[in-house]
């Protein structure tokens, strides 16, 4: 009973200190005028009053609802067209580090679709099924691979769509869901454990064995194995959080305009003006 009384107190306080202005300004102004109109309206039988009572609170939870329904409704229009760019720039980030990642690993056969298909949303959902599917180890035998040089351009590759996405994040948080704004730090939080450990261990990534330097208590060797795998496993996770953003933003690329005929006649009428000239 005791703790029971303490935790009802604790709550009361946690309520007053976070609500204190409005209970000040809305919630006791609104009790003492009821209190008022009820006295006024005397004599009231219980019964009459907790029926009214009763239908208030069903009128406000009604109005409520609908309000906010009303109201999402009107946002989600009035965002319609700038949520659809904002997804293109989150996704923009996510697309390009898949790319530039397999460009870097030298494993596009395994993540860009042979032959290509015409539909660019077919494009799409085949480079995000081939990435969800794409094997861990693969991605570590194709680190185990990299050339110094290589390795610096990978990591060159990890900041800039790490720095990219932070405008994402500073410019759009307010219009992100906890999804979408879940998937980016969890891609930020990936690319900055990548980052990390290649700080921490880049002269052993790259190097022929033989130029190693010497370490105490084992193998030169044994530090590049273990610096991979870690990359390994913290650079699939960087590809899965970057589907997940294309996910979490539902964006669909879509395909290019088709401009030929402004084309046509820009072009006639360039055309038109060299010939002039000539003669």
């Amino acid at each position: 009973m005791a703790n029971a009384m303490t935790s009802l107190r604790s709550a009361i306080s946690r309520i007053w200190t976070g609500s204190r202005s409005l209970i000040l300004r809305l919630v006791l102004p609104l009790m003492l005028l009821s209190v008022i109109l009820v006295g006024l309206a005397r004599p009231v039988s219980v019964d009459d009053l907790a029926l009214n009572l009763a239908t208030d609170l069903i009128t406000i939870v009604i109005t409520v609802l609908y309000v906010d329904w009303a109201v999402r409704q009107h946002d989600k229009e009035s965002w319609r067209t700038a949520e659809k760019y904002i997804a293109s720039e989150a996704a923009s980030v996510a697309n390009t580090f898949i790319r530039d990642v397999a460009e870097a690993l030298r494993i596009e056969d395994q993540i860009f679709p042979r032959p290509v298909p015409r539909d660019v949303r077919e494009i799409q959902e085949t480079i995000l099924a081939n990435v969800a599917s794409l094997d861990r180890l693969a991605v570590e035998d194709a680190l185990a691979k990299l050339t110094a040089p290589r390795w610096k351009g990978l990591i060159s590759i990890i900041e800039a769509r790490r720095a990219d996405s932070t405008p994402v994040i500073s410019q759009f948080a307010a219009r992100l869901s906890a999804d979408q704004l879940s998937g980016i730090l969890a891609f930020r939080r990936v690319c900055s454990s990548i980052l990390g450990t290649y700080s921490l261990f880049d002269d052993f990534l790259g190097v022929p064995v033989t130029n190693l330097q010497k370490v105490a208590g084992g193998k030169p060797e044994e530090y590049t194995v273990i610096t991979i795998i870690q990359i390994g496993i913290d650079l699939k996770a960087a590809l899965d959080a970057s589907l997940a953003i294309v996910r979490a933003f539902d964006y669909v690329i879509e395909p290019v305009p088709d401009n030929t005929e402004e084309m046509q006649v820009s072009w006639a009428r360039w055309y038109e003006r060299t010939s002039r000239s000539k003669r």
